[in-house]
């Protein structure tokens, strides 16, 4: 995995000089994701939708390939956060 993202992190700077973001995922099961992306903020300032526009650069396993999706997006809204205290970890 630290051979992917050290891809990805030069791939993401030739392209996009200093202004992304990786980012990894870990399952349960040991399987993993990672890819880079770069926020265009708003797709459309003028509209009340809360639309967001990224690019995603995501790497081919068994080749120096790269593919870069252009996606539009709605965050996702937290609307109620409720903590809750459980035993402590290694003990």
């Amino acid at each position: 995995m630290d051979s992917e993202v050290d891809r990805l992190e030069t791939v993401a700077r030739k392209l996009w000089g200093d202004t992304w973001t990786i980012q990894v995922t870990r399952w349960a099961d040991g399987s993993r994701q990672a890819f880079a992306f770069r926020s265009h903020g708003l797709a459309d300032s003028d509209s009340d939708d809360d639309l967001y526009e990224r690019e995603r650069l995501v790497l081919d396993d068994e080749s120096s390939e790269y593919l870069i999706r252009r996606e539009v997006y709605r965050q996702e809204d937290i609307v109620d956060i409720v903590d809750r205290e459980e035993d402590s970890i290694g003990e």
